[in-house]
């Protein structure tokens, strides 16, 4: 997995700060809650795939500064991140990597016969890894977790979810009552996708008759 650095910008919310954080919990339990809106965390992630970070970036009220592959040339062979799925099958395995040495191979070629780096990357797999800033506001990181962090989820955007919880609990762990998945809160299955929960999901509750979205027209095994 790739690394996730956190920190807070413009958010006093530290042990010595509060006394015990009456007024943040207030806001956090229901109350007046104008300032989770303007108090913003940030989170620097190294490592993860496009695929993931096309996925992080549809968060409508946070903002995001990325990597690019437009202006800057990402390298003769670029860092790409495989699923383990694809790796415990060794055909599979083959196929992916003599298609990553391909477009790889075609990337630099194009670079080097004065292609833009703009235009060659656009033979670059969605694997290919890059860094990007995070910068949440409270109300909305504790949403955008409450959601992407479920196990249902791909596995790369929710390990990066949970490594986030990981660092910010580091700094201020009085939050950890209120960075929940939002099943591990209701103690209803939660997920909304087609896909059968049993078996994929090790939480509890995870269990079919008690979903709160029961997908009848679609599915996905």
């Amino acid at each position: 997995m790739g690394t996730v650095i956190g920190q807070s910008v413009g958010i006093d919310i530290s042990e010595d700060s509060l006394e015990p954080h009456q007024d943040w919990e207030e806001m956090l339990k229901g109350g007046l809650q104008t300032a989770l809106e303007s108090q913003t965390i940030v989170f620097a992630v190294t490592g993860v795939s496009r695929t993931c970070t096309h996925q992080l970036v549809r968060s409508r009220r946070a903002a995001f500064h990325q990597q690019s592959q437009r202006a800057s040339y990402v390298g003769d062979h670029p860092e790409f991140r495989m699923p383990e799925s694809v790796w415990r099958k060794p055909d599979v395995r083959l196929k992916w990597i003599n298609a990553i040495m391909a477009s790889h191979d075609a990337y630099r070629y194009a670079c080097e016969a004065d292609i833009s780096y703009q235009d060659a990357r656009f033979i670059l797999p969605e694997g290919t890894t890059n860094f990007i800033m995070l910068e949440y506001p409270v109300r909305e990181f504790l949403n955008v977790y409450a959601y992407r962090a479920c196990h249902m989820f791909q596995w790369e955007i929710s390990a990066v979810m949970r490594e986030c919880r990981r660092v910010l609990l580091e700094a201020h762990p009085w939050l950890e009552p209120y960075v929940k998945i939002t099943c591990e809160k209701t103690k209803v299955c939660e997920f909304q996708g087609w896909e059968k929960v049993e078996g994929q999901c090790t939480l509890p509750w995870a269990k079919e008759d008690n979903r709160r979205f029961k997908p009848v027209h679609h599915r996905i095994g």
